[in-house]
């Protein structure tokens, strides 16, 4: 990956093109390269079976990935 970009990066930049604030977006993640992405949005959901150390960074815990975790999520909202 390309020193100074991320997947927050991206999120900012989805969001500047959509005219959408951080407020009204969602990320998933489940590693170390999810740090920015989690931190750059309101509604950040950790998947239930991702490193215990990525816990911190995000507001939410989502059901594992093996058990559609992201899915259920989604459907409750």
């Amino acid at each position: 990956m390309n020193s100074g970009i991320d997947k927050g990066k991206a999120m900012r930049f989805l969001a500047e093109q959509l005219d959408v604030t951080p407020e009204q977006m969602m990320a998933f993640g489940d590693a170390c390269n999810d740090i920015e992405m989690l931190q750059s949005v309101k509604h950040s959901y950790i998947v239930q079976n991702a490193s215990e150390d990525m816990m911190r960074y995000a507001a939410f815990v989502a059901d594992s990935n093996d058990n559609y975790g992201v899915l259920k999520a989604l459907d409750r909202l």
